[in-house]
């Protein structure tokens, strides 16, 4: 677990007005979100964390199918399925 000070915690608020915010704390820095954002944010952090997962299982598969493949290869190829994973805006238009 990072020290306090590496941690990020949140917070719920509600303004003035009523509306809802999300307050983001880490170390010295501080913001807030919409809850909207904060649900999109969490979102990027779930998928990322499957992804890491799946580049792990990806990278371990590799290194028993093709064991002379050097590490910096296996590298190499998680980098080039993240890119082909992850396409870019202009890929992603319909």
């Amino acid at each position: 677990m990072p020290k306090e000070a590496e941690q990020i915690f949140c917070d719920s608020g509600v303004n003035r007005e009523g509306e809802p915010f999300v307050h983001i704390h880490w170390g010295a820095m501080k913001g807030q979100w919409t809850p909207e954002e904060a649900r999109q944010f969490a979102l990027v952090v779930l998928e990322t964390a499957e992804a890491a997962e799946y580049d792990s299982i990806f990278f371990r598969w590799l290194g028993k199918s093709m064991p002379d493949l050097a590490l910096e290869q296996r590298a190499r190829l998680i980098a080039e399925f993240r890119a082909f994973r992850s396409p870019t805006p202009e890929e992603r238009s319909p």
